[in-house]
C-alpha cells in the first residue's frame, strides 16, 4: 500500500472501509452503504482517488469494474489505530487503551487476556 490511511480524506477512509469490511464490490454496491444522497458522480471520484493513492485495485468483470481494498499490513492497523486514537481520545494512548479493554471485556479469550498481561508486565 503506497499511502498510510491517515493521509487519506474523512470520506476516503469511510470508503475504504466499507470496501474492506465487503471485501470486493462495484461501485453500486459501495454506494448502497453510502448516506442516501450520495451521487454516483461522486462515488466514483472517490473511488479513482484511492485507486491513484494506491489503497484499492479494480479490475474488470463484464461491464462492470470491481474494486477491492489491498492488503492491510500491520502498519496499515498501526496507521489506522493512530487516526482513531487521534480523533476519539485526543491522542491518549491509555484512553485508547482503556477504552477497548473496556469494549471487550466479555469477548477476550484468557489466552488473550494473558498475552495482555505480559505486554504491559513486560513494558512496565
Amino acid at each position: 500500500m503506497s499511502t498510510p490511511l491517515d493521509q487519506l480524506s474523512r470520506r476516503e477512509r469511510e470508503f475504504y472501509q466499507i470496501l474492506s469490511s465487503l471485501g470486493e464490490a462495484t461501485a453500486l454496491d459501495i454506494q448502497a452503504k453510502l448516506p442516501e444522497g450520495t451521487k454516483n458522480s461522486a462515488t466514483r471520484k472517490i473511488l479513482t482517488a484511492l485507486l491513484m493513492k494506491g489503497v484499492i485495485t479494480r479490475r474488470k468483470n463484464g461491464r462492470q469494474y470491481i474494486y477491492a481494498s489491498e492488503e492491510v499490513g500491520e502498519d496499515v492497523g498501526k496507521s489506522a489505530l493512530n487516526q482513531v486514537l487521534e480523533t476519539f481520545f485526543n491522542g491518549s494512548l491509555a484512553h485508547g487503551l482503556l477504552g477497548m479493554v473496556d469494549l471487550g471485556k466479555d469477548r477476550f479469550t484468557e489466552e488473550e487476556l494473558e498475552q495482555i498481561r505480559k505486554i504491559v508486565k513486560d513494558k512496565t
